[in-house]
């Protein structure tokens, strides 16, 4: 008798946790509602100190600056079908990129053309992006305007913050969309990983895997009768080797960078650290906002051996936040 009330009480105790466990799972799905529309504010800026000495530290190094400063909205084009593929429409209402420690007059960006733009695009029941082309086929027509031909330097590209506004793009839904839920939600806790390019100064591919976690506990556990349930989505980010095939083109052809990126050669990526985290309204299905901060350390050469390889410190912010109607 004694056994059997003592495996009756450890039954009812698994009982308890699962449906505790169960409680603590969460469906994350992206919702877009007919004849609405949601706009964020996005921010990409980046201090890169460059010294060219490497290691010895025998010179001052040097400080560029640059951020870009966008609005979007995001808009239903037709009904939306809660099971079926929605066709979004994209605006930029405004764009500024800012930029301090160039030698001479900076010239105007190319990013600046954003503003008034639009693009369509079309996307999944769960917020994954099927068919980006329309972008695709913008941020190709902007980036070549970046690049002026002359007889005496050919092909010279100027600085743009093209491949900035892409990795905006492409991450504001990214957290939600990757997390392997199926059917039964997420739970707290839950760890899964995501590839993403790296916005850089120079048109030089790289990738950083990104380690998110649903985070257990923190400001989106709203227990209160009658407000929204939000979660807290962490990441950490590291270097990745990996390329990604859905990153667009941004240029036709070949060219020369102005200024001293285009004078080194040979860039190495040596290592990248930071974190971030999200914030999901998950009964609107909506992000509220998205932080990230990372630094990454990039050794390049000199056309010729003059010494220590010079080493690039790239200091990045990135955010996301929910602009009020």
């Amino acid at each position: 008798m004694r056994n059997f009330i003592i495996i009756t009480i450890v039954l009812l105790c698994m009982i308890c946790q699962m449906g505790c466990q169960e409680k603590s799972r969460t469906i994350l799905a992206v919702k877009f509602e007919n004849d609405s529309s949601i706009k964020y504010r996005m921010v990409s800026e980046r201090n890169v100190e460059t010294d060219l000495d490497g290691s010895a530290g025998k010179s001052k190094p040097t400080n560029i600056s640059e951020k870009l400063e966008l609005v979007m909205s995001y808009s239903p084009v037709g009904p939306v079908e809660v099971y079926g593929i929605t066709t979004m429409k994209a605006v930029c209402e405004s764009a500024k990129v800012t930029r301090r420690g160039l030698k001479g007059k900076p010239s105007a960006d190319v990013a600046d053309l954003l503003a008034g733009r639009s693009f369509n695009f079309t996307i999944s029941p769960v917020g994954k992006v099927l068919d980006n082309s329309e972008m695709d086929a913008l941020v190709l027509e902007l980036g070549n305007k970046s690049i002026k031909t002359s007889d005496r330097q050919g092909r010279m590209k100027s600085p743009d913050m093209i491949a900035d506004f892409i990795a905006l793009q492409k991450h504001l839904w990214d957290s939600v969309t990757s997390v392997p839920q199926g059917t039964v939600g997420a739970v707290k806790g839950q760890t899964w990983k995501r590839l993403e390019y790296i916005p850089l100064p120079v048109p030089v591919r790289a990738a950083r895997e990104i380690t998110y976690t649903l985070a257990d506990g923190g400001p989106g556990q709203v227990e209160a009768e009658g407000a929204e349930r939000k979660v807290e989505i962490q990441s950490t980010f590291a270097l990745s080797d990996e390329k990604l095939p859905d990153w667009p083109r941004l240029y036709e052809r070949g060219f020369r960078m102005q200024g001293m990126f285009g004078f080194l050669r040979n860039y190495k990526f040596k290592s990248l650290e930071g974190s971030g985290v999200q914030v999901f309204n998950v009964d609107s299905g909506i992000v509220e906002s998205d932080e990230q901060e990372y630094r990454l350390l990039i050794t390049a050469s000199f056309p010729a051996p003059l010494g220590d390889p010079p080493m690039l410190t790239i200091d990045q912010k990135l955010t996301i936040k929910l602009m009020a109607d």
